[in-house]
């Protein structure tokens, strides 16, 4: 999961780099998936609920072009890993 969350940060990053704004939180995956040179070739989900990760742009409600930072996180089953908090694990914007 902590791999996952690196590589959409990763994907996050290029996409604002090339947009000068991160995706919304309506559109944030089909923006990373499609397109002409998609950022990542499909977006990861959570391996063991199958569900998307929390993808959480700011400020909140941002409409497209006007997403500025986010945060993205997901919960691990060790909740002493060193890099989470209370078992969640977070990555956060760079800008």
């Amino acid at each position: 999961r902590k791999t996952d969350v690196r590589n959409i940060k990763t994907s996050l990053e290029t996409y604002y780099n090339d947009n000068n704004s991160y995706p919304t939180s309506a559109t944030w995956e089909t923006d990373l998936s499609s397109g002409t040179t998609p950022y990542m070739k499909t977006v990861p989900q959570d391996p063991k609920t199958n569900s998307d990760y929390a993808y959480t742009p700011s400020p909140t409600g941002c409409a497209a072009g006007a997403c500025t930072s986010y945060t993205i996180s997901t919960t691990l089953e060790n909740k002493n890993d060193k890099e989470a908090t209370n078992g969640t694990y977070t990555a956060t914007s760079a800008n």
